[in-house]
């Protein structure tokens, strides 16, 4: 008897685990109760309820996810034809100059190479951050300093405006 007894009580526990929940629209409003509110009652499984609550979320976080990914290739994209397009108007207005086939090369290359000039090397490298002048007799020294990555450095030396020499920190 008390065997039945309790396998009644674990029956009933169970089921009220599980309780039903009834929607219904009550004077233009929803009302949800644990008994029918009305004759239009729906009844809504809780269980299943909450999983297609949580599949529309992971499906709206996926969702969300492809749309932040596809903005950030569209930005990527957008930036690498931008940079492209920039660097072919460079390298026209390089070829445009007039100067040699040689030295418009070393330019449009990001080389620089004696001879040049202090425009050429702009052209090649960009402004430098430092520059240390000499002023002699003989003429006019510039050792221009373009710091690298790693704690390197490139000097470019001219005398009177041409590169005499390039080197490199190590």
């Amino acid at each position: 008897m008390f065997q039945v007894m309790l396998l009644a009580l674990f029956v009933a526990v169970a089921q009220g685990a599980h309780a039903a929940v009834y929607k219904c629209e009550v004077n233009g409003k929803t009302e949800f109760s644990d008994k029918p509110c009305a004759p239009n009652a729906e009844r809504i499984d809780p269980q299943r309820h909450e999983e297609e609550a949580r599949a529309r979320r992971s499906r709206e976080e996926d969702e969300a996810h492809a749309r932040r990914a596809r903005e950030a290739e569209e930005l990527r994209a957008a930036r690498a034809e931008r940079e492209w397009r920039e660097e072919k108007s460079r390298q026209e207005s390089i070829r445009g100059m007039g100067l040699n086939e040689h030295v418009a090369q070393l330019i449009v290359d990001g080389k620089v190479a004696p001879g040049m000039n202090q425009e050429m090397v702009r052209l090649a490298w960009g402004e430098p951050e430092r520059v240390n002048r000499s002023i002699f007799a003989s003429g006019t020294t510039e050792q221009w300093v373009y710091e690298r990555e790693k704690f390197k450095a490139q000097y470019v030396h001219f005398r009177d405006g041409i590169v005499s020499s390039v080197s490199t920190s190590e």
